[in-house]
């Protein structure tokens, strides 16, 4: 295409990087670092997202914010084309016994949180991505972070111990002579011996990169894009963003399609808004981490789930997985495989959200989340998603999940709820509910019949609730597992 680049630019632990098409388009960043020498300090491990073994930080300008800012990944996912315009520091950056290690190595001996060691890299990484992005943790913030790393053999508690030592509520440390948590920020965090702040910049212009058998894009607009799905649609091409997908689903790797399109660099898909009078908006390209940030940022009584939805994402993938994930991409995810329990729908779907999509014979047209479900996407993209605001306070809304872990889990069962009550009146349902049950079967969503008993209801009249839960046994069919199992998973739900 013309005027576009044929090549990327990124750096690693301070050394830029220049690659054109000499890599498999399914070449992931942890293939790069390893195969060609530049870090065996990175381990691979699942491959797929779920151990935490191959995180490396990252550090780019934020979209939103327009200004630099660090996260930990996993390196098993970011494909190697997504890294042009990035600074990566992998464990060799920070450290070694011959050049000096760095503080964080340092801690992590000190309290032994080590056995055999392949997840200390990881561990390392780890830390140092949030304490790039938040120098003054606290012990929660630490240990949340750390939803993203799994040992096999240290047990957790050294290890949490000794990043616990940074956090500016933990105990004093018996480690004395470590660097103070005033100064880790700016800490030189590469061999080079200075800060990494000049990393290489996203050049703003269209990517094209072909081999003979794959073509890979980066459109940095809108109109770029939508040309892009209309010369492709007849073709296998994906959309790329955070590509955590595969972990779930085989079809979902990069290797079964031809034609990839990344599309990070649409700054149109970054959009926020807050200050409407009747909704929020969140672009496309907002990661899992990003949308958690936006509702904790939110303190606004016409939003009453900002809370709450803050709370129930951070139980949602892990930290990693998170700060690479968009919520458009855990969508298509549902829309693909609709038996896929995802808690950003059910969150999104409790409170009514419509999202904008764009396409190659449509414009800017707004769908249900159930209408999106059975809609054809090939040629679409997801803009944004616009989710209400409340002119009453009698609104009550809840989420919860049943899940084997209550971080890096998909749900067994997960449930929203959405009533408005005049609690003055008995807890009288004043409108019909919403009731979101997922996990049961690919087809049910809402609990309509229940929903349906409910209005005009007394919660306060046990009789109505006993007759809610049999109406809501009955709607409860399971395709899998113990069907009696899952009813009762989903009865504790109950708010």
């Amino acid at each position: 295409m013309k005027d576009a680049e044929n090549s990327i630019v990124f750096s690693v632990n301070g050394k830029p990087y220049t690659v054109r098409n000499e890599y498999p388009m399914h070449t992931s960043l942890l293939d790069f670092l390893r195969s060609s020498g530049v870090s065996s300090g990175t381990k691979g491990c699942c491959l797929e997202g779920g151990c935490g073994i191959c995180l490396v930080t990252v550090q780019y300008v934020d979209n939103i914010t327009e200004k630099p800012t660090s996260y930990s990944i996993n390196s098993c996912c970011l494909q190697l084309y997504s890294c042009d315009g990035l600074e990566i520091t992998t464990v060799e950056g920070l450290g070694s016994t011959s050049s000096g290690i760095h503080p964080i190595q340092d801690r992590l001996a000190t309290f032994n949180g080590a056995q055999c060691g392949y997840c200390s890299p990881g561990q390392v990484m780890n830390m140092y991505g949030l304490l790039k992005n938040n120098a003054r943790p606290n012990m929660k913030e630490v240990e949340d972070a750390f939803d993203t790393t799994i040992c096999r053999c240290t047990g957790y508690r050294p290890i949490l111990d000794a990043m616990k030592s940074f956090a500016i509520d933990a105990p004093t440390s018996p480690s004395g002579g470590i660097i103070d948590i005033e100064e880790l920020d700016g800490k030189v965090c590469c061999r080079k011996g200075k800060l990494c702040t000049d990393f290489p910049k996203n050049r703003g212009k269209l990517l094209e990169i072909i081999t003979d058998q794959n073509r890979w894009y980066r459109p940095v607009k809108l109109p770029q894009l939508i040309n892009l799905l209309e010369q492709y649609s007849t073709e296998k091409y994906r959309l790329v963003f955070g590509n955590t997908g595969f972990g779930f689903f085989s079809d979902q790797a990069v290797t079964n399609y031809t034609t990839l399109i990344d599309i990070r660099g649409v700054k149109e898909l970054y959009s926020v808004d807050l200050d409407d009078k009747s909704h929020i908006t969140f672009g496309a390209n907002l990661t899992l981490t990003n949308l958690k940030e936006q509702f904790e940022s939110i303190n606004d009584p016409d939003v009453p789930y900002a809370k709450e939805f803050a709370d129930h994402l951070l139980h949602v993938g892990s930290t990693g997985i998170r700060n690479m994930g968009s919520w458009a991409g855990n969508l298509m995810l549902k829309h693909v495989h609709n038996e896929f329990p995802s808690d950003v729908f059910t969150m999104l779907e409790t409170v009514g959200a419509t999202i904008k999509i764009v396409g190659v014979k449509e414009t800017n047209k707004n769908y249900s989340l159930l209408d999106f479900l059975s809609l054809n996407m090939n040629g679409k993209v997801i803009v944004s998603i616009q989710l209400p605001k409340y002119k009453t306070q009698n609104i009550i809304i809840r989420t919860f999940k049943t899940s084997p872990r209550r971080q890096l889990s998909l749900p067994h069962v997960s449930s929203g709820f959405n009533f408005q009550i005049d609690i003055s009146k008995d807890y009288l349902v004043e409108k019909r509910p919403t009731i979101i049950i997922q996990g049961i079967s690919a087809s049910l969503v809402h609990a309509s019949q229940t929903e349906v008993f409910l209005t005009n209801k007394k919660l306060s009249d046990p009789a109505v609730l006993r007759e809610a839960i049999q109406i809501l046994s009955v709607e409860l069919q399971p395709i899998s597992v113990s069907s009696c199992w899952q009813v009762c998973s989903t009865g504790r739900l109950w708010p």
